[in-house]
């Protein structure tokens, strides 16, 4: 926004006006300025972090520092709702209070807010990095802005769907299955709220330069290897053998008629048996991929005629 004295921009030049050419010095403000008679430009910056302000009287013993609440993107119109914090002498009033502002946010906030407290919860339960959940919460708030009537079914299929894309999104994909084990919800109901997701989400870019729309990297077996892996206790040699084998088929595309968990699978269950794990058997390795003994074994016979080429 540019008016007669102020200019707001995002990159400046800290040197050198970007409208006169002339020198920029700091102010007793702080602030940028032009020493140009004829410009006198200034460079401001918004500070959107909380405002702290202080009520203390000086021989006040409690900490009276307040402060301003930032406006969360997520929940504009409930950011502007007071904070009521208790204490162990008016408990109940406190929380009637709570009850009493929480009735005040809208129906559509109030949902986000729940399901993103549920993406929280299954974060701190299983190591989950917060970009996860923050990603997960925007396509749900997406598909949910689109269309907010669901069944019971379709939405839990949703919120497991944005939690999937959202692993995808960041370069750690997991499978259904893994999804399932975190959310609690059957693999046929995930893969019923993806292809509700995907064809929201395709609607609504379907404006969008290619360049601005999300870009999802395709699933490869070094994706899935490490995890794998890590599941069996697998010992950090083996490991790298089978990264090895997974980096080979990859770049000489190999097994390319099946999904990168069954050839996740058949890397793991070759390494097995050419170095003797007897301690890990193929049910396990079925059982983690979710594959049926029957495909795992056609993708080791596969791997094993590409021996020589790995």
């Amino acid at each position: 926004m540019i008016n007669n004295d102020t200019l707001y921009i995002e990159e400046i030049n800290l040197y050198q006006c970007n409208l006169c050419n002339s020198e920029l010095i700091f102010n007793e403000n702080d602030f940028l300025v032009c020493i140009s008679d004829n410009c006198g430009k200034i460079n401001k910056t918004i500070d959107y972090s909380g405002e702290w302000k202080t009520f203390n009287n000086d021989n006040a013993c409690d900490n009276m520092s307040r402060c301003g609440p930032i406006i969360n993107p997520l929940f504009k119109e409930s950011s502007f709702i007071c904070k009521v914090i208790s204490n162990n002498t008016n408990k109940k009033k406190s929380n009637n209070l709570k009850k009493c502002i929480e009735y005040q946010w809208s129906y559509k906030e109030k949902t986000i807010y729940d399901v993103y407290q549920y993406y929280q919860c299954i974060a701190q339960n299983n190591n989950i990095p917060e970009i996860i959940v923050d990603d997960a919460i925007l396509f749900y708030k997406k598909v949910f802005e689109y269309e907010q009537s669901f069944r019971k079914c379709n939405k839990d299929g949703i919120i497991s769907a944005s939690l999937y894309l959202s692993f995808k999104l960041n370069n750690a994909p997991r499978i259904i299955k893994e999804i399932s084990d975190l959310v609690h919800l059957n693999s046929k109901t995930i893969v019923k709220g993806c292809k509700l997701v995907y064809n929201i989400i395709n609607i609504l870019e379907q404006n969008y330069d290619n360049n601005e729309k999300m870009m999802l990297n395709e699933t490869k077996p070094i994706d899935l290897i490490e995890r794998f892996c890590s599941y069996l206790n697998i010992d950090t040699k083996y490991l790298e053998i089978c990264k090895i084998i997974a980096n080979a088929i990859n770049d000489n595309h190999f097994l390319q008629e099946n999904n990168p968990q069954s050839i996740t699978c058949g890397i793991i269950y070759y390494v097995v048996v050419k170095y003797n794990l007897n301690s890990i058997t193929i049910k396990m390795i079925k059982d983690i991929g979710n594959i049926n003994e029957a495909t795992i074994k056609k993708c080791f016979y596969k791997i094993k005629m590409y021996e020589d080429k790995l």
